[in-house]
């Protein structure tokens, strides 16, 4: 117990975790704001590092895939078990942002599939759903509920 007006120093690890919690917050709250605000809700995981699904960590060849998985592994590890627990609503929750822009695309650019957007997007499912299977290997999350839908979501966003 402190007694009153004793400071204490806050740790990097302290306050590396208050950052990441505030993130998470800030993503769940754009993210049910709905997809006006699915953006935001990317560039603010995008920011906290907790998934690879940004271009440059999408984009490395298949050497040096295990070796960016187990960075953002280690990065999950040295997180405090409370925010942990919210990763696999965070993995769901990009997953479906993911596959709405792809439906967004396949709808109204029909005529124009734009294939780019299409396999980028296809790519970041790919990335976060293999990473999700990682951490779920790892012991580090698991929810059967979610399992199904991450796998509904990557099967979806499927691009050959």
């Amino acid at each position: 117990m402190h007694s009153l007006g004793k400071v204490e120093l806050v740790t990097s690890e302290i306050q590396r975790n208050l950052n990441i919690g505030i993130d998470m917050a800030n993503f769940f709250d754009y993210f049910h704001q709905g997809p006006n605000h699915y953006d935001a809700a990317l560039q603010t995981i995008a920011r906290a590092q907790l998934i690879p699904f940004t271009l440059s960590s999408i984009s490395i060849d298949i050497s040096r895939r295990e070796q960016m998985l187990a960075s953002f592994r280690e990065h999950v590890r040295r997180l405090v078990k409370d925010l942990q627990n919210h990763l696999t609503s965070i993995c769901l929750g990009v997953m479906k942002i993911l596959a709405f822009q792809m439906d967004t695309i396949k709808r109204d650019l029909q005529y124009n599939p734009m294939l780019g957007r299409r396999k980028t997007l296809s790519a970041q499912c790919y990335a976060v759903y293999s990473f999700y299977g990682d951490l779920v290997g790892n012991k580090l999350m698991t929810s059967s509920q979610t399992n199904k839908e991450m796998q509904q979501l990557y099967m979806q966003t499927r691009f050959e």
